[in-house]
């Protein structure tokens, strides 16, 4: 694994929204940077993009046999955080600043989004995630979820309406699977809001935007909490 980064925006803001993204997100992610900026106004906030993962094999936490193609799916997950971890926290050390003083919010899409729950769940780095249509389907996934505790504060999913017409015997159970996913969030001790959108469409439509959605929802109440707290 390559992983590579590019920074958009100041460092030096304290909050930071981290995704890695493939090439089709890359090319929209101009949509998806101006959608944020407008739902979070006047904030300022540095956005890191994480690229270079093989996605079958860097993304997931277990081996598991193919679901689309013949391509199985590996075991790099734990890789993947490490050395997202080390890479933000060169970039606080490059810009002299500490990463524990960082509002952190983790983000991805499909694959990348069950990756961003699956650190929620091994991470204490992370204040937030946004998962957009996450691959909740993914085989164990929910059994792993029952025994484990989220260690972020706010949690966002989504999904298309239409992603559980698949055809295929997995990706179809997504929409059950993802409410599982949510309930299990919502009795967490340590999740303070978490909450599920579903979005007319199926799992390729509109995803610069779901995203942007979700990176506001975790953010803009954080945002009002840390304003009203620096005007006392």
């Amino acid at each position: 694994m390559a992983l590579k980064y590019e920074i958009v925006g100041d460092p030096a803001s304290c909050y930071w929204l981290i995704q890695i993204m493939d090439e089709q997100e890359e090319t929209e992610f101009p949509k998806e940077l101006g959608s944020i900026s407008a739902g979070l106004m006047d904030t300022d906030y540095c956005f890191i993009k994480l690229t270079g993962v093989d996605w079958n094999m860097d993304l997931t936490p277990w081996i598991t046999p193919a679901v689309f193609g013949k391509r199985d799916f590996g075991h790099g997950a734990e890789e993947t955080r490490r050395e997202m971890e080390r890479i933000l926290h060169r970039i606080a050390v490059l810009n002299r600043q500490h990463i524990a003083d960082k509002c952190l919010v983790l983000g991805g899409y499909s694959l990348a989004g069950l990756f961003s729950l699956w650190c929620a769940y091994n991470s204490k780095m992370f204040f937030g995630v946004a998962a957009a249509s996450p691959s909740v389907w993914y085989p164990n996934w929910i059994d792993y979820v029952e025994t484990h505790e989220c260690n972020c504060r706010r949690v966002y999913l989504s999904l298309g309406d239409r992603e559980k017409c698949s055809k295929n015997e997995l990706v179809c159970q997504v929409e059950e699977k993802i409410r599982d996913q949510l309930a299990f969030l919502k009795r967490d001790p340590h999740v303070i809001n978490a909450t599920l959108v579903m979005n007319p469409g199926n799992h390729f439509q509109d995803a610069a935007i779901r995203m942007a959605s979700g990176f506001v929802w975790v953010m803009k109440e954080q945002v009002i909490l840390d304003e009203a707290m620096r005007r006392g």
